[in-house]
């Protein structure tokens, strides 16, 4: 018996399948839309609310943010932490029927724990990207992450935090791109999920159409360890480091406009050397909210250094992908 679904403009019968491991991490849903599941992050657990973040877990989340604000503070450096939202929430209506996103789901229970202790730190996207959706895909048909579209709408609500911060402060606001200033497109290309069953996928991309930030700085190494520096044509603006996951592939040419200097780094947890050796205005965290589940590891975790040098003793990348290319 065939078991042909249909995703987009393609069709495929996931009984021939040859990987039948890729094909167990895909979930169908409906109107072609593929979400994420059998991942060790269990995502589908989470936004149901039967895997969720235990008391221990939520009192050493409410402790990392207290260490960094303090750490922060005393530098005088301004912090935002923003959760990028599973594609599964901003769709929820797309999933299957049987699955519902649930309000206990671990990133809303950490939200209203810190709030009970007055911490209002987390930037979730997740109402804007819903409404942006309704003018066009905030996340691809075939993809966990969002596209280039989804990713200026969280760039948008990141500026916002910062720029009412600023106002706050007394602080000039920064300069933020509007949407006339990104012309964006569809492109057919490969996409996480769609690529497991032997699809590809029609993304939307955004490119700046008059950027004045290039990339000046950066190594070649693949996913945790890499590492970029932007800088932009006024050296007036602050200064900025970010440490972030996949889901800023697409955000970090849209914030390097906001910055005369905008280092980005990819890892969970704060490489302090680094803070300390930029001396920036501000410091971003950016994670997907289904690796929220694991607290980072602030005191015992690597460096970005180490990182590199891990990857590169274990044979997972080369010496050459650990150099820092200048332009």
């Amino acid at each position: 018996m065939s078991d042909e679904i249909v995703v987009g403009d393609q069709v495929v019968d996931l009984s021939k399948i040859a990987d039948r491991r890729l094909a167990e991490n895909v979930l169908i849903g409906k109107d072609g839309f593929i979400f994420l599941r059998n991942d060790r992050n269990k995502t589908i657990p989470q936004i149901t609310g039967k895997f969720t973040l235990t008391g221990r877990l939520l009192r050493a989340w409410s402790r990392l943010f207290e260490l960094r604000k303090a750490w922060f503070e005393v530098r005088g450096i301004d912090y935002f932490y923003i959760a990028a939202p599973c594609k599964e929430c901003v769709y929820s209506d797309h999933l299957p029927s049987e699955i519902t996103v649930s309000e206990d789901r671990p990133l809303k229970k950490l939200i209203r724990h810190l709030e009970g202790l007055g911490i209002n730190d987390i930037i979730y996207p997740l109402e804007e990207l819903r409404r942006a959706a309704a003018i066009r895909k905030t996340y691809p048909l075939g993809d966990s992450h969002w596209n280039w579209y989804g990713a200026f709408i969280a760039y948008r609500k990141l500026m916002d935090s910062i720029n009412a911060h600023r106002l706050k402060l007394g602080k000039s606001v920064l300069s933020v791109l509007e949407e006339a200033d990104v012309e964006f497109s569809e492109k057919r290309m490969d996409s996480d999920l769609s690529m497991k069953i032997g699809l590809s996928d029609m993304v939307t991309v955004g490119l700046i159409k008059k950027p004045n930030a290039k990339c000046v700085q950066w190594n070649n190494i693949s996913n945790i360890g890499n590492y970029k520096v932007f800088e932009g044509v006024d050296k007036s603006l602050p200064k900025a480091v970010m440490f972030r996951d996949s889901f800023s592939n697409y955000t970090i040419n849209y914030l390097a406009e906001s910055f005369s200097r905008l280092v980005v780094v990819w890892q969970p947890n704060i490489d302090y050397s680094i803070v300390d050796s930029e001396k920036p205005d501000i410091v971003i965290s950016q994670q997907a909210e289904r690796f929220m589940v694991v607290v980072p590891d602030e005191l015992g975790g690597s460096s970005n250094r180490g990182y590199v040098s891990g990857k590169v003793d274990s044979g997972i990348a080369t010496v050459e992908q650990a150099k820092i290319v200048k332009a």
